[in-house]
C-alpha cells in the first residue's frame, strides 16, 4: 500500500502560466483570426505597399463604397529623416538608431499582419492591417445575412463568413493586385441541404477562376499593391 501511494504522489499536476497557443484557441473561439505574411525578401528595394479591398458579389466584382486604400513602406530611409532635419546632433542621433547606416536604411518591415474581429454587430467584422516598424490601418466590413430557407419561419439574420489565405505567386509583378486574404459567406449547398464554405483550402490567385469565390454570395478580398520607388540621393 506504501508503495503505491508513493507512486502517485510523484505523478503531480502543476499550474503554469498559458502559452501562446491556449490564448491562439480562445481568441479563435472568440472570432479572432491573424494571417501573417513575410516581407523581408522586398530589401534591399524601396516598395510602396498600397492595400486595398475588392468587394465580389456572386461572382462579380461590384464597386465598393468603404474602400479606402492606405499605403506604406517596406523600408524607411535615414534620408527620409535627415532631409527635414540641419541639427547635426539629431542627425548622428537618427544614424546611431538606423538598422544599416551604411545603406542609408533606418528600418525595415519584415512582416504583414492582417487581423479580423468581431465587430459591435454580427454585421460588421472589423480589419486591423499592420506593417512592423511602420504602423497600421483599420476599417470594418459590412456582412450580407445568408438568405432565408423557404418556409423558414426564423426572423433573426444569421451571418457566416469563413476566411482563407491566397496561394502567393513565385514572382509578383510590381503595380498589380496581390490577394492577400479572402473573407467569404457561406453558400447553400442544395445537394445536401447545407450552408457551407469549402473547396479550396488555400484560394488561387487567378480570382475569375476560383470555384469557391464563384459559389460564396458575398467576398471581400484583401490585398496590396506594390510599386517600386527610386532611392532619392543623399
Amino acid at each position: 500500500m506504501n508503495l503505491a501511494t508513493a507512486g502517485i504522489s510523484a505523478q503531480t499536476i502543476k499550474t503554469v502560466n498559458p502559452d501562446f497557443k491556449g490564448y491562439e484557441a480562445l481568441l479563435n473561439a472568440a472570432g479572432y483570426e491573424l494571417y501573417s505574411f513575410d516581407i523581408s525578401s522586398l530589401a534591399p528595394k524601396k516598395y510602396a505597399m498600397t492595400f486595398s479591398v475588392k468587394e465580389f458579389r456572386d461572382g462579380k466584382e461590384v464597386q465598393s463604397s468603404f474602400n479606402r486604400p492606405s499605403t506604406f513602406h517596406n523600408l524607411t530611409n535615414i534620408s527620409d529623416f535627415t532631409k527635414w532635419v540641419s541639427d547635426k546632433k539629431e542627425i548622428d542621433d537618427i544614424r546611431q538608431k538606423a538598422i544599416d547606416p551604411a545603406n542609408d536604411v533606418f528600418s525595415k518591415a519584415e512582416r504583414i499582419n492582417i487581423g479580423l474581429y468581431p465587430g459591435e454587430a454580427d454585421s460588421i467584422k472589423n480589419v486591423l492591417i499592420e506593417i512592423d516598424t511602420e504602423g497600421s490601418s483599420g476599417f470594418r466590413m459590412e456582412l450580407l445575412p445568408l438568405p432565408k430557407m423557404e418556409n423558414e419561419s426564423q426572423t433573426t439574420c444569421n451571418y457566416m463568413y469563413n476566411a482563407r489565405t491566397f496561394i502567393m505567386p513565385e514572382i509578383f509583378h510590381a503595380n498589380e493586385f496581390i490577394p492577400l486574404v479572402g473573407v467569404m459567406s457561406f453558400y447553400y449547398d442544395n445537394e445536401y441541404n447545407v450552408f457551407r464554405c469549402c473547396g479550396e483550402t488555400n484560394l488561387s490567385p487567378d480570382i475569375q477562376n476560383s470555384a469557391l469565390l464563384n459559389r460564396t454570395p458575398h467576398a471581400y478580398i484583401i490585398g496590396v499593391t506594390l510599386k517600386e520607388e527610386e532611392k532619392e540621393n543623399k
